[in-house]
């Protein structure tokens, strides 16, 4: 019984592997005649259209997968995207009834017309286009595309409040060449989708609305639609407050320590030294992140006010140590000296007065009381 159990389980399952085969081998048989018969007389150097004043329609969709670099010194955003493009095209139809009933196939992108949408507002040399994967072709000749690509994309980062700054980079998108009267660019969802984004270490994402632009030129008369993606970032902060913040704060602290030192102390010297190299290398750290731009951070000009007492104090201290002794040295040995020159004249004065008559040395006297009382002032 077994034994026959087994024997219909494998002619089952024999029969089932063989429908499988033939249906495989129908569904390759018509999708080569399919494909053969599609691209006969077509061409994918024109647009896609049966009447030339038709507007071709396109619809976009990014995907954000991941922000691979952030920039702030260069202000330029590396962000690895997804990008959908849905369009019509109408040389590339079929009735499913001749064919089997198949319904789709897949080809290589470049075989088909593909819209010029390229990112407006790139910041590389390199090329940013998604890469050629195949594209899905439905009987009815719409087309999708969905490909993958690394952007670099100029953004304008302003660091006022940095390390507590948000950032707004936009990423647009249209058609290089086509106008907006034959291709028409609509994005197929209010924002770009963040249901696949990788979370970043240093950014935080809040959003990606998207817009879509109708901008007249100077060059052309005619309109060209655009569709712009704003990434709407917040900087985790953690990292800084724990490793710039906070030591310079407790840093500043310090500053105001230095006045209260007494002059002759070396380790007033000592604390002001050390007080300024600190806040020089924070200042250096800050520096090297930040973009030289008008908008200094704040935290930056915090940083000038202890670097300004230090100074202060070193100027302080450097007039108490040096100048200070050095005037009071000077204006000992010009006491000096003027002691000695008032005692030979008091000696001779006094000789002279004994040598002469009574009523001549009363004037003497006089004149010497007169000159002493002149010196001491």
């Amino acid at each position: 019984m077994n034994w026959s159990h087994s024997c219909i389980s494998f002619c089952w399952i024999y029969f089932a592997a063989s429908r499988l085969r033939a249906v495989e081998t129908a569904d390759g048989k018509y999708a080569q005649k399919l494909f053969n018969d599609l691209f006969e007389d077509y061409s994918n150097a024109l647009r896609p259209v049966e009447d030339t004043d038709k507007v071709l329609n396109v619809t976009l969709q990014i995907t954000l997968s991941q922000i691979k670099d952030m920039d702030e010194r260069n202000q330029i955003l590396t962000a690895y995207l997804w990008i959908r493009q849905i369009w019509h095209d109408a040389y590339l139809t079929w009735d499913r009834d001749q064919y089997d009933g198949l319904d789709s196939i897949r080809i290589p992108s470049d075989l088909v017309w593909r819209p010029d949408i390229v990112l407006y507002n790139k910041a590389d040399d390199e090329s940013s286009e998604p890469v050629n994967t195949n594209v899905v072709l439905r009987y009815d000749g719409l087309i999708t595309w969905d490909a993958p690509a690394i952007t670099k994309s100029s953004c304008v980062v302003d660091v006022t409040y940095f390390p507590f700054d948000n950032q707004q980079c936009n990423l647009t998108f249209g058609s290089w060449t086509y106008n907006g009267n034959q291709v028409d660019i609509f994005n197929a969802l209010d924002s770009g989708d963040l249901s696949d984004f990788i979370e970043d270490v240093e950014w935080e994402v809040h959003g990606m609305p998207a817009v879509k632009n109708v901008i007249s030129y100077g060059c052309c008369s005619e309109p060209y639609p655009d569709v712009t993606f704003t990434l709407l970032l917040k900087r985790r902060s953690s990292f800084y407050i724990v490793n710039l913040l906070i030591p310079c704060v407790l840093i500043s602290f310090l500053a105001p320590l230095s006045f209260y030192l007494p002059a002759a102390s070396g380790e007033k010297v000592s604390l002001g030294v050390t007080i300024l190299l600190a806040m020089t290398v924070f200042q250096l750290m800050v520096a090297e992140i930040m973009p030289a731009s008008e908008n200094v951070p704040l935290i930056g000009e915090f940083k000038c006010f202890p670097l300004q007492a230090q100074l202060c104090s070193a100027w302080g201290h450097a007039f108490k140590v040096v100048c200070v002794p050095l005037n009071l040295k000077q204006w000992s040995q010009f006491q000096t000296q003027s002691r000695l020159s008032q005692t030979p004249l008091v000696v001779t004065l006094k000789a002279q007065t004994n040598a002469l008559p009574t009523q001549p040395r009363a004037n003497l006297a006089t004149g010497l009381s007169w000159m002493n009382w002149k010196h001491k002032f």
